[in-house]
């Protein structure tokens, strides 16, 4: 897996490696990271890069960080390991909020969002509305996240999720018009002005879907059968 950092650096994943970065230039391969438990093989998971353009890697709980700026990987376990509950091991986006200055930490089927700052420490967390309530250990689906202008949270995958103010947590859109996001399975997000847009991976579900995010107002476009 190969992720550009700069004119002859790249970042590089490998099934039996920790995260590192080649050197065009030289043909150097070089990492900075331990594992801080012995593992038969490590296998890289997920990768990305954040809204930042820093890259981001988790690896059985280990979850890194490298910065444009910085030759070298910032590491964490996730979570501690005397929680009892893990984080899903399937890690989905970090977005940077520059006012609070902090990272939004995005993990499918985990109950809440987790928040950490610059030096990797955690800050705290945002818990995440139950979509089943019938089954609490049934983590919600979680696929994408964007801020808005405002500087809220949104999240979408099983439902769509935005921080409410005064429950301090992440709970389902209240929309103008009454729309069940149950079963559309929303992949991803995009933010743009007033309004934030999505589609649902459903075939069954063939238009693009858009949310005023002053008013909480929803329509959608149609799109023709032969491209959903």
């Amino acid at each position: 897996e190969l992720q550009r950092k700069n004119d002859h650096e790249i970042y590089m994943t490998s099934e039996e490696a920790t995260p590192g970065v080649f050197n065009t230039r030289d043909h150097s391969y070089d990492y900075f990271t331990k594992l801080r438990d012995q593992y038969p093989a490590i296998q890289q998971k997920h990768y990305l890069a954040d809204s930042l353009g820093n890259f981001w890697s988790l690896a059985f709980y280990q979850l890194y960080r490298g910065e444009k700026s910085n030759k070298k990987f910032q590491t964490v376990m996730c979570p501690n390991k005397d929680r009892k509950r893990y984080y899903s091991d399937i890690f989905k986006i970090a977005v940077w909020n520059e006012k609070l200055k902090v990272y939004y930490i995005v993990f499918d089927e985990r109950n809440d969002v987790l928040m950490m700052n610059r030096d990797m420490k955690a800050v705290g967390n945002i818990p995440v509305a139950f979509t089943n309530p019938q089954d609490p250990d049934d983590g919600p689906n979680i696929y994408d996240a964007v801020l808005d202008k405002q500087g809220r949270l949104w999240l979408c995958g099983s439902t769509i999720w935005v921080y409410d103010t005064l429950l301090k947590k992440l709970t389902p859109a209240k929309l103008r018009q009454k729309i069940d996001f149950a079963g559309m399975e929303l992949q991803n997000m995009v933010q743009r002005g007033d309004y934030i847009y999505f589609q649902p991976s459903r075939f069954s579900f063939n238009a693009i879907y858009r949310i005023n995010v002053n008013t909480f107002d929803c329509d959608s476009i149609q799109l023709p059968r032969e491209i959903t």
